[in-house]
């Protein structure tokens, strides 16, 4: 296992009679549970539990103690030791939230910048982990343990720290810090690169003994964060998170890595009537390269906001298709798709057109699917399966599917051809895989309506699938289905991030890659895929507009983790 992080936790014996119950063994126990995931930890103890902690170490050699030491000979203590009348919060729990403890929280950052110091496992990145953290998952040890594992062995950008937390920063008021606990962090869990939590620590060793002194409270390690950042302006990228395991998923910013790029090609297709070119699917149709390009009639400001250029701000997607060289990259033909052909009823509202239509082939015949609202019947975001063609620029045969359940919106489905079958991939959370089928309505006027039924799922724990949505269709290949997925993150504007994901024959999810972008942490969005010889292809858009071809060699991009299926 890489030893990229560093594992920093402590404990210190400070109650005489155990909160609820939970003694030595049972947070001994717990952190049993740190340990046996293998990841590289560097420890700090109270004396009196050398006894434990060496039968530990002897048993895990991936935990290393840094020191033995009383909770009376930090630096934290000995400051609040220092200072007299320190009053503690008046809205705490009286058992739990004793001096000792409220100490023993605010002692983080100095355990950290003392494990950064000796560095045993020359680690570049540190990350603090409550020492019984493992309470909170409850169910979901498994899921937990996978992160942290995984975490371990992912690239991280050079200089950030990250936290979780539970509030806005707009719900942190100065007059609340001193008697109420905040949760703007959550406290348990946290990483930076070295540098950035020396940072934070000087800000403690410059700023605790003041506000205590003046305040004459104690407050919580989470409160006092939360000072630092409305009083002295501290960087920290703040992710949602909660006292679950929702405190591990860190945000993708400092975990995906620009991918590089070996060739690019923008393609220029001009403006049309005040419509841009954005996403482009692609499909290896007979010997020729096939391109359906989507053109919208809006525009994306810096902040992600919406310009719709309709004097109803009514939201229309045409469709273009096109050929390619493979050898030039360069555009033979340009046709638009006939949306008269589509042959269903409109039921007119404020988006039009087939979004983001994925190709693939069956029984060599073009087929697509995409994302409709306005022949949905009911108003709401459905998939349309039909056949593309591009001899007279027609659709035909379309028809709206119904999903597995009633749901608002449906998008990114995924096409996968096998052996002459079209499956779709419908979520990936648990993987699930369906078919259409044709089905009776059971009315009055019975007619019959295509549904997708799910006749395969795979339950797995790879963190940042519960986000993950289809992006491109999936290709066979010898070792059996690859394609692109992505989830993104709210951001003004929004971030995406792309995953490369293999499949076995049978669909079972088998290996995935690191979290990628292209160009930038922006909007940029990914449909068409293919993998030539020793090279993969990306069409993607670049702010939903400024389509492009990515070329890189596939040895860029590992297929290094392992699916954990349960």
């Amino acid at each position: 296992m890489s030893n990229n992080i560093t594992f920093v936790t402590a404990f210190m014996n400070i109650y005489d009679i155990p909160f609820q119950n939970k003694d030595v063994v049972w947070r001994f126990r717990h952190f049993r549970k740190i340990a046996q995931l293998g990841i590289p930890l560097a420890v700090f103890c109270s004396p009196d539990c050398l006894f434990e902690m060496e039968n530990m170490v002897i048993e895990f050699p991936n935990i290393k103690v840094i020191q033995y030491l009383d909770l009376k000979d930090t630096w934290t203590y000995k400051v609040c030791d220092s200072i007299e009348g320190l009053e503690l919060p008046n809205t705490r729990n009286i058992d739990k939230d004793t001096r000792e403890y409220i100490i023993l929280m605010n002692t983080k950052t100095e355990f950290l910048k003392c494990a950064i110091e000796s560095n045993v496992w020359n680690s570049k990145h540190f990350a603090w982990i409550d020492f019984n953290i493992f309470h909170v998952f409850k169910d979901n040890e498994d899921y937990a343990g996978e992160i942290l594992k995984i975490l371990v062995e992912r690239p991280l950008i050079d200089n950030f720290i990250t936290l979780p937390g539970c509030w806005g920063k707009q719900y942190v008021h100065y007059e609340q810090l001193l008697n109420d606990i905040c949760w703007r962090w959550c406290g348990g869990f946290f990483i930076g690169d070295a540098n950035s939590i020396l940072n934070l620590h000087n800000l403690y060793e410059l700023h605790f003994k003041n506000f205590l002194e003046r305040t004459k409270r104690l407050i919580w390690e989470v409160n006092f964060w939360a000072y630092l950042e409305l009083e002295h302006g501290i960087s920290i990228i703040w992710y949602p998170g909660d006292h679950n395991t929702s405190i591990l998923e860190i945000t993708g910013d400092v975990c995906s890595m620009k991918l590089k790029v070996d060739k690019s090609h923008k393609y220029g297709f001009s403006e049309i009537n005040q419509f841009l070119p954005t996403s482009i699917s692609y499909l290896k149709y007979k010997g020729d390269n096939l391109l359906n390009i989507r053109y919208v009639n809006y525009w994306l400001y810096p902040s992600g906001a919406y310009l719709i250029k309709h004097p109803e701000s009514h939201l229309y997607t045409k469709n273009y298709f096109s050929f390619f060289d493979s050898e030039t990259l360069d555009i033979t033909c340009f046709n638009e798709m006939s949306e008269d052909s589509i042959g269903l009823v409109n039921i007119g509202g404020k988006i039009h057109g087939l979004e983001d239509i994925r190709l693939y082939e069956v029984d060599e015949e073009i087929y697509f699917i995409a994302t409709n609202v306005n022949y949905s019947k009911n108003g709401r975001s459905r998939m349309i399966r039909g056949k593309y063609n591009i001899v007279d620029q027609t659709y035909d045969d379309c028809r709206i599917i119904v999903p597995p359940t009633d749901t608002w919106c449906e998008k990114n489905w995924v096409p996968i051809v096998k052996e002459g079958k079209e499956y779709f991939i419908y979520k990936w959370w648990p993987l699930e895989i369906g078919v259409i089928n044709e089905k009776m309505d059971e009315n009055e006027n019975p007619v019959m309506f295509l549904q997708l039924d799910i006749i395969k799922q795979y339950k797995h724990i790879a963190p940042f699938f519960s986000h993950v949505r289809g992006s491109s269709p999936f290709i066979e290949i010898e070792e059996g289905f690859i394609g692109v997925v992505h989830f993104s993150e709210e951001k003004h504007p929004r971030h995406y991030f792309h995953i490369l994901v293999l499949l076995d024959k049978e669909f079972k999810p088998l290996k995935y890659s690191n979290n990628f972008y292209f160009n930038n942490l922006s909007i940029e969005f990914c449909i068409g895929f293919d993998q030539k010889d020793d090279d993969y292809y990306f069409w993607i858009s670049n702010f939903d507009r400024d389509p492009e071809l990515i070329i890189t060699k596939r040895s860029n991009i590992h297929l290094c983790y392992d699916f954990c299926n349960v």
